[in-house]
């Protein structure tokens, strides 16, 4: 998305995937008639369906959009990388971001989005450096300033960042609280971690154990399955290859709009 300015009014412009660093003239002008409304066709100076008496702004504001369009552009962040930059403080929250409200079978639901490759929708920054107006994702020390804000994209990101370290994080009454992820890795299914689901053999009780070391959590889950269920060659070259797409997340790579 990016955002127009006139008249003292914001309002939303919504651009194709395929052209994401690039306004549409047809998609703005549509936008532009929805909000101003009417007029005969041809009388508004190359703005069709809205009426002369908006003309000028029209044009006018699809130049500033045009001019917008070119100050956001997308650049591919990979999970790693996002996750490295909340965790050192180079990203943080505007301090008039709301607090972490998604419940944890939302931030399941991301994980397995990912995991699938559905659509998980674009990352927003605002490339503005320093700490003041600022405040941190998580609970760990920072040892980075800020470098950049998150302007969209805040419950994801917070999401991935406590699923993939571990970490807690700070819900809307202000409360430390962990988020765990469980995988059955021959199912390639996830839930909210539960008791029954930490005692399953089954289960990786915790996908963050995953990506703390990938090789150690694989060990540990093939000598725990196969101490209650006979493990093939077969089986075990399926549970490697399963960990290796699963510790693979984090090369998945979100559009951010800076």
């Amino acid at each position: 998305g990016v955002w127009c300015w006139w008249s003292g009014a914001r309002a939303g412009v919504v651009v194709g995937a395929s052209t994401p660093d690039r306004l549409n003239r047809r998609d703005v002008e549509r936008f532009l008639a929805r909000m101003y409304g009417g007029g005969r066709h041809g009388d508004s100076g190359g703005f069709p369906g809205i009426s002369g008496t908006f003309a000028a702004r029209s044009n006018a504001a699809y130049e500033r959009a045009m001019t917008m369009s070119e100050l956001f552009k997308p650049v591919p962040w990979t999970i790693q990388n996002l996750v490295a930059g909340v965790q050192s403080g180079a990203l943080r929250l505007p301090d008039i971001q709301r607090p972490f409200v998604w419940e944890k079978v939302k931030v399941r639901d991301l994980v397995d989005s990912i995991y699938r490759g559905f659509p998980v929708g674009q990352l927003m920054f605002w490339n503005v450096p320093g700490d003041d107006d600022a405040k941190v994702i998580g609970t760990g020390v920072k040892t980075q300033t800020a470098k950049a804000k998150i302007v969209d994209g805040q419950q994801r990101l917070t999401s991935l960042y406590v699923v993939i370290t571990g970490e807690p994080v700070v819900d809307d009454e202000y409360r430390k609280d962990r988020i765990r992820i469980a995988f059955n890795p021959l199912a390639e299914r996830f839930e909210v971690t539960s008791p029954a689901l930490e005692k399953s053999p089954d289960w990786i009780a915790d996908i963050s154990v995953v990506f703390a070391s990938p090789l150690k959590a694989r060990k540990a889950f093939i000598e725990r399955y196969a101490s209650a269920h006979d493990l093939s060659d077969e089986t075990e070259e399926r549970i490697e290859e399963i960990f290796a797409r699963l510790h693979g997340l984090k090369d998945f790579s979100f559009t951010v709009v800076e």
